[in-house]
């Protein structure tokens, strides 16, 4: 089994053209509840990403439907998975023949009101001991995020539910019955959750986005 991870930095590109360019591939993406989908840039993007990514595995005809409170549904994708993550200048889409989750994000002040909710008494102080708060904050909500979005269940699942603080040095790990990547990006940490054996992860630019 093997997971493909697509990164790409939407910083550069226009909402106007972001807009163009989704209105030429909108059709395959359903919202089977009238939930509005969003017209944000980096959702837009998100989405765009995965369908040139499936167009390139050779999956052309095929639908992502939404339903409120549901993980997105791939129907006609050859047996294939995916999860999308954004967060600042980052768009992240997860790709496998098993359920994948993804997360990506921006690093920011750390909060130990918000850790104190979301995160076991070894994590936090884990974070408090750390000489950068921050980082170790972040690369552990992107760790615990992956693990709810390959399950499906989201934030609502619990972010204390998973404990992360043994594996916090390492950028490759098994736990909960999972493979977990994680590495830091520029200004931001983006983690995978998956099952496959092989885990391929590459930057592509605005040709791939293109479909060029």
């Amino acid at each position: 089994m093997k997971t493909e991870v697509y990164l790409l930095d939407i910083s550069a590109y226009e909402d106007n053209l972001v807009k163009e360019e989704y209105d030429k591939i909108s059709s395959h993406f359903i919202s089977t509840d009238a939930e509005k989908l969003s017209m944000r840039k980096e959702s837009l993007l998100g989405k765009i990403l995965l369908c040139r990514t499936l167009e390139r595995c050779g999956v052309k005809e095929f639908q992502v439907h939404y339903k409120d409170g549901e993980k997105p549904q791939l129907l006609g994708g050859d047996n294939l998975f995916f999860n999308i993550s954004h967060s600042g200048n980052f768009v992240m889409v997860a790709l496998s023949d098993s359920d994948v989750g993804c997360d990506i994000q921006e690093i920011r002040p750390y909060n130990p009101k918000v850790a104190k909710r979301n995160y076991c008494p070894e994590e936090r102080l884990l974070i408090e001991d750390s000489e950068d708060k921050d980082d170790v904050f972040i690369k552990l909500w992107a760790l615990k995020e992956s693990v709810l979005k390959q399950t499906g269940k989201g934030i609502s699942g619990g972010l204390a539910t998973y404990n992360f603080s043994a594996f916090a040095e390492k950028e490759s790990f098994s736990a909960y019955g999972y493979n977990f990547f994680v590495k830091k990006i520029h200004n931001a940490y983006s983690a995978v959750c998956h099952k496959a054996q092989e885990l391929k992860i590459q930057t592509v630019d605005e040709e791939y986005v293109k479909g060029e």
